[in-house]
């Protein structure tokens, strides 16, 4: 069902909201889960109120045809909001002691070593793509995550198309660049 459709049944009776829930919790929660660096008690929580925000605002939406009329922009925005409103009340609560996640991480035989080689990789893949600014994460997730063209970028995130593009090809680059020295 397109969004304009869904949008109009939610607009007529608030119950049909599961209809925009379903279609879009797995892509929000992922989201948030990435950009809060895997913490998923926190992800679910940000999940959470990003919705509840969405029900609260829902009747007030209007479809952009340069948002190629979706829904998605909005709850980026939405839970990108979200996220931020986080950090700034959480700046030092966010830290993870790693030597206790190894400690608890490290098998008990040989038959782990892909699996583990296969968590270190992401493991710096996170460590790197965290080192890069907030703009270039959010267009790398849209464009690898949803398959978001540079045009739906750049609408969702009110910038140049050319500045999505130029943003997404320098983080990637950063990011091979990086995964081949290490």
């Amino acid at each position: 069902m397109k969004d304009n459709q869904i949008l109009e049944l939610v607009k007529e009776n608030l119950t049909n909201f599961e209809l925009f829930y379903k279609k879009y919790f797995k892509k929000i929660y992922k989201y948030c889960y990435f950009r809060l660096n895997l913490q998923k008690e926190s992800a679910e929580d940000i999940t959470s109120q990003v919705f509840l925000k969405a029900i609260e605002n829902i009747t007030k939406v209007e479809l952009k045809e340069n948002y190629n009329y979706s829904l998605l922009p909005w709850l980026y925005t939405i839970a990108r909001n979200c996220i931020n409103e986080k950090w700034r009340g959480n700046k030092d609560k966010n830290c993870i002691n790693l030597d206790n996640e190894l400690d608890e991480n490290i098998p008990e035989n040989d038959e782990n070593v892909e699996n583990i080689d296969n968590q270190i990789f992401a493991e710096k893949f996170r460590e790197f793509i965290e080192k890069l600014d907030t703009l270039s994460k959010d267009i790398i997730f849209m464009k690898i995550d949803d398959q978001m063209t540079f045009k739906d970028i750049s609408n969702n995130l009110d910038i140049s198309e050319s500045l999505a593009k130029m943003r997404y090809y320098r983080g990637i680059k950063y990011l091979t660049k990086m995964l081949k020295k290490s």
